[in-house]
């Protein structure tokens, strides 16, 4: 698919996406109903129209219904066919078009005003209906329309690539964020508790032991009890890290990030060289861990801290992430009353001296929420930032909470 496509973000859950599109077609492809919409490939043509056999078999009848979308809904396996309609059906601008073509149709005039067409040719297109002006339309300005590229099988296989090592990192978050959704969804069968693991695990092909590890990080993270993964009391349960919305429901499980496309290089390059942490220097990984579950932040910043001691390992273990593609930002969070002298003389000077910090880093400044609670020396922001774009780097907060329910040892939290 990804080859012969070349689209390397394909996977097989699209051809269902394909299913549902071309299966409504098919039973929509009637006297009353002739899309056109692959006479470019005339295999499928054929295969759209050759349609009685399969209605014959659903229907048990060639009548006309209005049944197609709920027949359709039930092939997928759908709750209603509101799912199906929404998310899988990709061709309504078509039968939309089509809808209105029959009851609207433009006049002669319109069309030659619309094609710069003289009467006479429209006129000629028209004789076989709209389809036929369509397709002398197509014919009169196909040589400054882009041409499909043919691709060649084999030759397409041999030019395909894939980037494994972020591919495989990222899905690993995917795999787990999946198992622990169904741990939370799954108290609905009312089962034994202890058996619920076994069930799992039969389920989605993962250990039992890592899934309860999976879920004791995760509540460990969010600081919530055990019965609270399955209750709906999570909807404070944590200020600091997104949390999945799900039929009008907070889970307790981190939401995925909505868009990284312009962060997504450097993205990458930080959830890989956080595997990399994982299996040279698990030490300071568990260091960062520890340290996000204490002091991160939903907004603004990845991590704040308020001394020196919790913001050493953090920071060492943040430098160790940086590249030319990712850099580190540290802010200082300064109380209203604090002066411009006092900043640059006495709090900046506090923090790089006791973090050990180059004077080469620069720090930026901004105010502190509470001018009490920010203190003498002020707060220390620190952030992962794309060098592309100069900001945050999209996505971190989830990829840190979905490394530690990965990879955090229980006798380090």
């Amino acid at each position: 698919m990804r080859a012969v496509c070349g689209d390397n973000s394909l996977r097989y859950h699209n051809l269902r996406h394909s299913f549902a599109t071309l299966t409504l077609l098919k039973l929509m492809n009637d006297e009353s109903c002739q899309l056109l919409i692959y006479e470019q490939h005339p295999e499928t043509q054929n295969w759209l129209a050759d349609n009685t056999a399969f209605k014959q078999y659903l229907y048990a009848s060639q009548d006309p219904t209005r049944k197609h979308l709920y027949a359709l809904s039930i092939l997928m396996g759908h709750a209603s066919p509101e799912t199906t309609l929404e998310h899988y059906i990709h061709c309504m601008d078509y039968l939309a078009r089509f809808s209105i073509e029959k009851r609207i149709m433009p006049t002669a005039e319109m069309l030659s005003d619309a094609s710069g067409q003289s009467m006479a040719t429209v006129y000629r297109w028209l004789h076989d209906g709209a389809d036929g002006y369509r397709l002398g339309l197509h014919k009169k300005y196909k040589k400054i329309l882009p041409q499909p590229n043919q691709v060649v099988f084999s030759a397409a296989i041999s030019n395909f690539r894939l980037e494994l090592i972020a591919n495989n990192a990222v899905r690993k978050f995917d795999d787990c964020r999946k198992v622990l959704f169904k741990l939370i969804q799954s108290p609905v069968l009312k089962i034994d508790e202890y058996k619920q693991y076994d069930v799992l695990s039969e389920q989605t092909g993962v250990n039992a032991s890592e899934i309860k590890k999976w879920e004791r990080n995760l509540l460990s993270m969010l600081g919530l009890d055990r019965h609270k993964i399955t209750s709906g009391g999570v909807e404070n349960g944590s200020r600091r890290i997104n949390l999945e919305r799900y039929q009008n429901e907070t889970l307790p499980l981190p939401a995925k990030p909505r868009n990284i496309d312009i962060d997504h290089n450097a993205y990458i390059e930080v959830v890989d060289r956080l595997q990399i942490m994982a299996k040279e220097d698990p030490v300071k990984l568990q260091a960062l861990l520890k340290g996000f579950s204490k002091h991160t932040q939903k907004r603004n910043y990845l991590f704040r801290f308020t001394d020196i001691a919790s913001a050493e390992p953090v920071i060492d273990a943040l430098s160790a992430l940086t590249n030319d593609k990712v850099s580190l930002l540290l802010t200082l969070l300064h109380g209203q009353k604090q002066s411009d002298s006092n900043i640059k003389r006495v709090c900046i000077p506090h923090w790089r001296m006791g973090l050990k910090l180059s004077k080469k880093l620069v720090f930026n400044t901004a105010l502190a929420n509470s001018d009490a609670k920010a203190g003498k020396f002020g707060w220390l922001g620190g952030n992962l930032i794309n060098t592309e774009t100069g900001k945050a780097i999209e996505g971190l907060r989830y990829a840190f909470a979905m490394m530690y329910v990965l990879a955090c040892e229980s006798n380090s939290n």
